[in-house]
């Protein structure tokens, strides 16, 4: 429908603010509309791991997300990187909220003594 244009497509940047009638755009005019669908684009933890930190932290971190084929768990979620002290989590906010305890576990055992640094 997008191809047909049956469906338009407005650019963020064309977004003066949200309107109960839909969208108020930077000309000052209107765009009705029932539903506003936020296509924000998604490149993973892996793209923003380098563009935040950079290629090196990146390289030695690996892959994040996605299933590791040796153990079939997450990679690098919930456990210890490649570079210390950065660690992720991710998911729905209910799996974040279960697993951040389990990070932190880890990090008090660590800063104890318990775990090696």
């Amino acid at each position: 429908m997008i191809a047909d244009g049956k469906i338009g497509l407005i650019q963020a940047s064309e977004i003066k603010q949200f309107v109960a009638a839909g969208l108020l755009l930077n000309d000052a005019s209107i765009r009705k509309a029932d539903l506003v669908v936020l296509a924000t684009g998604y490149k993973g933890p892996d793209h923003l791991l380098g563009t935040l930190f950079g290629e090196d932290v990146a390289n030695r971190v690996g892959k994040v997300w996605g299933f590791d084929d040796r153990t079939q768990e997450l990679r690098n979620m919930w456990v210890r990187t490649g570079q210390p002290g950065l660690w992720f989590t991710g998911g729905a906010f209910s799996q974040c909220r279960i697993y951040s305890r389990y990070i932190a576990l880890q990090i008090d055992a660590i800063e104890a003594g318990k775990l090696p640094k």
